[in-house]
C-alpha cells in the first residue's frame, strides 16, 4: 500500500490511503472490521470461524476467495498500480483514485534483480531513488451511478470502460 499527503494549503492538507489490490475484500467499513478482528486469531480455523460468525457463511467464501484471486509476488513497489478501495468526496464530487506508473526507464531498471529477504521492497526502493525520482500520474474516476460506480461498496474495481481515468496530477517521490 501507499499513504499520500497532498497540503491543500498552509495548514492544510487531505491524507489518502491506497493499495496494489484493485477493490477491496470487505464491501464496506463493518466487513472490513469482521475480517479485521478475524485475522487476529491464532488459527486458521478460529479466522475462519470469526467470519463465519461475522459475515455468514456465503459472504466468508466470497471474502477468502477474493484474498486468494488478489494474492500475488510484488517484485518493487513503484511498479504497482494503488487504487483507492472506495471514493472519497473532494468538494462536490465523489471520485476513487489512483496511482498509475509512469513508464520511464528507471521503472524497468535500477532496482534490485532477484532481491530476496524481509526487507526487499525498501531496499529496491532505495536502489531505485538512487537513480532517479519515481512518478505516477494521479488518476480519478468520477462517481457515474450507484451501479456502475458505487460509493459505499468497495469491492467493486475500477472500470475502465465505464469512465476513463482522468489524470489530474503527477505523485513524485
Amino acid at each position: 500500500g501507499i499513504a499520500v499527503r497532498i497540503h491543500t494549503g498552509e495548514e492544510q492538507a487531505q491524507d489518502f490511503l491506497m493499495t496494489n489490490a484493485a477493490a477491496s475484500h470487505a464491501r464496506d467499513a463493518r466487513q472490513f472490521m469482521v475480517a479485521a478482528k478475524a485475522t487476529a486469531s491464532k488459527s486458521r480455523l478460529g479466522m475462519i470461524l470469526k467470519l463465519v460468525r461475522g459475515l455468514g457463511p456465503s459472504e466468508t467464501v466470497r471474502m477468502l476467495l477474493v484474498i486468494a484471486r488478489s494474492a500475488r509476488k510484488v517484485d518493487s513497489l513503484v511498479t504497482e498500480q494503488y487504487s483507492s478501495r472506495a471514493a472519497f468526496t473532494i468538494g462536490p464530487y465523489a471520485v476513487k483514485l489512483r496511482l498509475q506508473p509512469v513508464q520511464s526507464p528507471q521503472r524497468a531498471s535500477g532496482g534490485l534483480d532477484g532481491a530476496i529477504g524481509d526487507d526487499f521492497l525498501r531496499e529496491d526502493l532505495v536502489a531505485r531513488l538512487k537513480h532517479s525520482d519515481v512518478v505516477w500520474d494521479l488518476q480519478i474516476q468520477r462517481y457515474r451511478d450507484e451501479h456502475r460506480t458505487p460509493i459505499e461498496d468497495g469491492t467493486v474495481q475500477w472500470e475502465e470502460n465505464v469512465s476513463p481515468a482522468e489524470t489530474v496530477g503527477q505523485l513524485v517521490i
